[in-house]
């Protein structure tokens, strides 16, 4: 069924919608994406974080490699491992090194 150029299907009204937009306003719009698209980005992206092999690690801790192979069987420091190398984030030496903080006794 048609009534005056809308179309009638299962109660729904489909018309055709024609926008005219000029070339200023849709510049306008194009750089209020991009601006908005910029926004978001830089808000969900985080700066990368460096990676510590194993030799770095060691010198990072202060340990030696026995004692860094415990850390990482006891599940103390987190790690990341591709085949035969490991990895640490500067997060997962820094909580460590937060967890295994010991204060000052004070002397009064």
């Amino acid at each position: 069924m048609k009534l005056n150029s809308i179309e009638m299907k299962n109660d729904l009204q489909l018309a055709p919608c024609f926008f005219l937009i000029q070339e200023d306003n849709l510049n306008q719009l194009a750089q209020k994406i991009a601006e908005n698209a910029v926004d978001l980005l830089s808000k969900n992206m985080q700066p990368q974080q460096k990676l510590y092999n194993n030799a770095e690690a060691l010198k990072y801790l202060g340990v030696c490699q026995a004692t860094l192979q415990k850390y990482r069987d006891w599940g103390l420091i987190e790690f990341s491992q591709t085949g035969r190398k490991i990895y640490y984030t500067q997060e997962n030496l820094d909580t460590f090194l937060a967890k295994n903080k010991k204060e000052a006794f004070s002397n009064n």
